[in-house]
């Protein structure tokens, strides 16, 4: 704790009042409550970079006069603007002029200026963070280069010289004034990472509140890369060799706590600490203080709170609702306006996709040749483009290729600006566009699953699923638990599921279904558990192979770790099976540690059906929806894959024995017929 001024001029006076005088015996315990007063309020600094909110490569600003746009939660209780800052790499082309320009601006107002002269001397760029209103939420931070090369713009742009790197590396360090300790507070720092600790020897019902407030917890940091261990007991965080890496050293670990006790506190925080009952009442009311800020405290008594409901969505989303922030762009040039989304946030895979662009610009000096163009990008394929000479406004429909959709999406708006010769050569008059946030996405329904792990986001993205697994082994609940983390940050919802014991299940063919009918099944238990039809059977040993070339692609030794997961349709419903080899089911685990990993976007990039983890191979994703590639079992044997491998030496064979063939009926039928003998005639000479 650094003491302040103040505090420190209090100090000074004190010692320089006389021990006998009743004011020295009023000050120092005002001092001591001071002190006390300080060490609870006073914040730790919180170091924010620009990885943690999601850029992992440094990003890359083009043509005359691009923005770059970013901001973090502002503290509830202020900051102290002495030592809260954000400091920039800036790296300029060097090709500019060294006359060019970047302006830096915090929430609208200009805080600096910087020649790109002073960036190619130094690109290190400290912004000072001043106080801002109370009722501020967030602090923005813009980045608006003015680049030229020739003051020629015309001339400049197509030599794409013009371009400012700013690094994934910068970062905001922000001295909130006091702790925040409300509830709704514990989620808003950007957490080196956070342990989630359970008590040993679950029952049933516990263990299904852990995997729900897991999810729950994971939803809160669904757009950081915030790493959630699992720990039970006083063990070590399952699966800790491999996430558990701080992301940001600088910043301390939080825990969670469930409490089991009939006593322990409903939800109760204590600075980067929080409890919550294994309860399920409890955990949706989190779900719901987090979700409604007016119901932010510290500390949170339930007594009646209604269930989540669950929410339809309905056939078309707004680009405002899918989280797109319209505003002006004032540029010179050309101009990216990226829209994001995921077939979460549609609920599912659509029939037929179109999109309705709205926007609006400044109008066009088609007098002085200026010309304005637009052209719509899906997913990098271009689908459309507009000359926007003419008018001032643009409201169209697009019909977008179903084809290209994937678990994650972009929409991007590309305009390209102009100007006239004369303006080429003087201050160019910027170009001012926005598109709007009603503009909207729709559809007519949706495809049937495509039976892959791009289905995951939106099958699972229903509350009422299902988690089959051996809540007495700490390895297979944790695996549980990664793996609905895993999908809670794709679905991007929180996932309450059923929990069924496996030590219970009898019959794997007609699994239990208590209440509602599970909407999706997570299973997690080895093959001698659990004998499920699933796109390898793991009773045997298996090889995955190319049939074309039959190039061995996958072998596993019998006597390795295996972590395998695979998505299958059972019992019609979609389920997801994590399973192993051996003793130790580690290897699960770790596979299922890895994909819940935010640093390394694993579940977003998964194809095929099948997963497989193994110390040697590392993490490997299959395809064996389709023939390109096939399991074989060594152990049986099989024709079909008998002729397949050795067809070219069977063809061979077959040619060589119909030839022979050929040959010796050729040599029979070839034969000069012998005449047959005379017969002696009948009383012939002697």
């Amino acid at each position: 704790m650094v003491p302040t001024p103040q505090f420190k001029e209090l100090s000074r006076i004190i010692r320089y009042i006389n021990p006998a005088s009743p004011l020295k015996q009023l000050a120092v315990p005002i001092l001591s409550s001071l002190t006390v007063l300080t060490a609870a309020t006073v914040a730790k600094a919180e170091i924010i970079p620009f990885e943690a909110l999601g850029y992992d490569q440094s990003v890359i600003l083009r043509g005359v006069s691009p923005e770059f746009n970013v901001g973090v939660p502002y503290p509830t209780g202020g900051i102290n603007p002495d030592n809260s800052f954000v400091r920039l790499r800036l790296e300029p082309s060097p090709a500019l002029n060294p006359e060019s320009t970047v302006r830096l601006l915090v929430n609208g107002e200009i805080e600096q200026v910087v020649p790109v002269r002073t960036l190619l001397e130094n690109p290190i760029v400290t912004v000072p963070l001043r106080s801002l209103p109370p009722e501020t939420q967030f602090i923005n931070l813009a980045i608006q280069p003015f680049l030229y090369i020739s003051r020629n713009y015309c001339q400049d742009l197509p030599t794409g010289n013009l371009f400012l790197t700013v690094g994934n590396d910068s970062f905001f360090d922000i001295n909130p004034l006091r702790q925040d300790e409300s509830i709704l507070g514990f989620f808003r720092p950007f957490y080196s990472q956070v342990v989630f600790n359970v008590p040993s020897n679950l029952n049933e019902e516990q263990a299904e509140a852990a995997l729900a407030l897991y999810s729950a917890v994971t939803y809160q940091f669904r757009d950081r890369k915030t790493p959630i261990l699992w720990r039970q007991g006083n063990a070590q965080p399952a699966g800790a060799e491999v996430i558990n890496e701080p992301a940001n050293p600088a910043n301390t670990a939080a825990q969670v706590f469930l409490r089991t006790g009939a006593d322990s506190p409903e939800i109760q925080r204590n600075g980067s600490t929080l409890e919550v009952r294994a309860d399920m009442q409890a955990i949706q009311s989190l779900l719901e203080l987090t979700a409604n800020p007016a119901l932010v405290s510290q500390g949170l008594n339930v007594e009646a709170v209604e269930n989540l409901e669950e929410t339809t969505l309905p056939l078309s989303r707004s680009f405002r609702i899918l989280g797109f922030r319209d505003g002006p762009r004032r540029f010179f040039g050309t101009q990216t306006i990226d829209v994001p989304f995921t077939l979460a946030q549609l609920g599912g895979r659509p029939n037929e996709l179109i999109t309705n662009i709205k926007a609006t610009w400044t109008p066009v000096d088609r007098d002085l040749q200026e010309r304005l163009t637009a052209q719509v990008y899906f997913n990098d394929t271009l689908v459309e483009t507009y000359g926007l000479n003419d008018t001032t406004r643009l409201d169209e429909t697009i019909i977008l290729p179903v084809n290209q959709l994937n678990a994650n999406n972009n929409l991007s708006l590309v305009v390209a600006y102009v100007p006239s010769e004369g303006n080429c050569l003087v201050s160019p008059t910027e170009m001012t566009f926005q598109l709007h946030g009603d503009s909207y996405f729709s559809w007519n329904g949706y495809q049937d699953p495509a039976g892959d792990f791009s289905d995951l986001p939106y099958l699972f993205s229903q509350r009422n699923g299902q988690i089959v697994t051996d809540i007495t082994q700490p390895d297979a609940l944790a695996s549980a638990a990664y793996m609905l983390g895993a999908v809670t940050r794709l679905a991007r919802q929180p996932l309450l599921p059923q929990l069924v014991d496996a030590r219970q299940v009898q019959d794997w063919s007609n699994l239990p279904r208590e209440g509602n009918s599970p909407a999706w099944r997570l299973i997690v238990a080895p093959p001698e558990q659990a004998s499920l039809p699933a796109p390898v059977r793991l009773e045997d040993n298996f090889e995955i192979y190319n049939p074309v070339n039959d190039n061995r692609l996958f072998v596993v030794d019998p006597t390795e770790d295996l972590g395998i997961l695979q998505y299958f349709s059972y019992q019609d419903r979609p389920t997801v099976w994590l399973s192993w080899w051996g003793n130790n089911p580690q290897s699960a685990t770790r596979l299922s540690a890895s994909l819940a990993d935010p640093r390394t976007l694993l579940s977003a990039q998964l194809n095929g059906n099948v997963v497989t983890f193994t110390n040697s191979t590392g993490i490997q994703s299959w395809d064996l929806r389709r023939r390109t590639l096939l399991v074989d079992y060594p152990s049986e044997f099989k024709w079909s894959i008998f002729l397949r491998r050795y067809r070219v030496p069977l063809i061979f064979l077959g040619l060589a024995l119909g030839a022979a063939l050929i040959w010796l009926v050729y040599r029979r039928l070839g034969q000069t017929p012998t005449p047959p003998a005379a017969e002696p005639g009948i009383g012939g000479e002697e």
